[in-house]
């Protein structure tokens, strides 16, 4: 799907998050805002639109522009734009002569000894490099690489019906390479990659797909929740995270969630001032509790420190949104530790302070 012919439900998504993060504002501006057809525009929520302007035209007035000296790379001069501002065509001419660029090069040697100064390298420019691979993978296995080619030109143009066909087809022994290919692709565009993965879900529903098609498609959308909220675009992360449970939910036996994605889900709901929601999950999953043998999940050593930061934050929330709430959980806490001689702690404790 081309910018220019964006959803208003996706372009309303990514300026929520604009406005909530206040983050990348210049490039939605650039890329989306004006780019959008003046019908699709006219249709964008005023509220929302309006508080987008005034956030760019706050980052403009207090945005620098510093000016920053251009760095010669490996590619040839007459291939950077750039340096075309700071160079005469006479200079380009001269440059074009010279046989190889030289480097000077500071190093310091394994002994410690001081950098010599005087140690020289040629480097020699170089264009057009294609992107290194392995030969040997591809040789062994061309049908795999041709079809994650494919893979990508679907993702690029919105071409659910032939991803689907594409992902149907695959076996057991390539899953791994092609979840790799797919969260990788969708990577390179985080702020749609939730709109596509919606779709390619939808069309799912609609024609079917295997056993490994929705394993692939699980592992994808867990990888790209976790990426969203590392990249802080909860509510990016939570639209997803709903469509994810609603399709998933009549096969979570073919995929069991583990603790990480549970805890995971728990912190989009908190962001995204979802407390209750928080708590249910952890509640249903036993993960309220902190003795990992009581857990409905499988679960690894480092969930553990995990879980106590999302108890901590849905804690605090609790504490300042619902107090009874909050004292109730501080309750459940308290007792959960004591049977299993572990101290409530300072964190635990100074949570009261909200309530009292």
């Amino acid at each position: 799907m081309k910018i220019e012919n964006l959803d208003v439900e996706v372009v309303e998504t990514i300026l929520d998050e604009c406005t909530n993060t206040k983050t990348n504002i210049e490039d939605i501006n650039t890329n989306v805002v004006q780019r959008l057809h003046n019908d699709i525009l006219s249709r964008v929520n005023g509220d929302l639109l309006s508080r987008f302007k005034t956030l760019l035209e706050s980052n403009k007035s207090v945005r620098k522009t510093v000016r920053v000296t251009q760095i010669r790379t490996i590619r040839s001069p007459e291939l950077s734009p750039a340096e075309d501002q700071f160079k005469t065509t006479s200079e380009e001419n001269e440059h074009l002569k010279t046989e190889s660029t030289v480097c000077e090069t500071r190093s310091t040697s394994f002994n410690g000894s001081q950098p010599d100064k005087n140690l020289r390298y040629k480097l020699y420019p170089i264009d057009n490099l294609s992107k290194p691979c392995s030969a040997l993978s591809r040789s062994r296995f061309p049908e795999v690489y041709l079809n994650i080619r494919r893979l990508e030109e679907g993702l690029i143009h919105d071409n659910y019906t032939h991803i689907m066909s594409i992902l149907n087809g695959v076996r057991n022994e390539e899953q791994s390479s092609f979840t790799k290919a797919t969260y990788q692709i969708l990577c390179n565009q985080i702020k749609y990659s939730p709109y596509k993965l919606t779709k390619i879900a939808t069309t799912a529903v609609q024609t079917g797909g295997t056993a490994t098609f929705y394993e692939i498609l699980a592992e994808v959308t867990i990888l790209t929740l976790a990426n969203l909220a590392k990249e802080k675009l909860w509510v990016l992360a939570y639209r997803l995270m709903k469509d994810f449970r609603i399709i998933f939910e009549s096969k979570m036996e073919m995929y069991k969630l583990n603790a990480a994605t549970v805890l995971l889900f728990a912190e989009i709901y908190l962001e995204n001032k979802k407390a209750f929601d928080a708590f249910t999950l952890v509640k249903r999953t036993n993960i309220i509790y902190s003795n990992r043998h009581r857990w409905k999940v499988q679960s690894v050593k480092d969930d553990s420190s995990t879980r106590v930061e999302i108890i901590k934050l849905l804690l605090n929330t609790f504490c300042e949104t619902h107090p009874h709430h909050g004292l109730a959980l501080f309750d459940l806490i308290a007792e959960d530790q004591s049977k299993n001689f572990i101290p409530i702690g300072k964190k635990f404790v100074f949570a009261l302070d909200y309530i009292m």
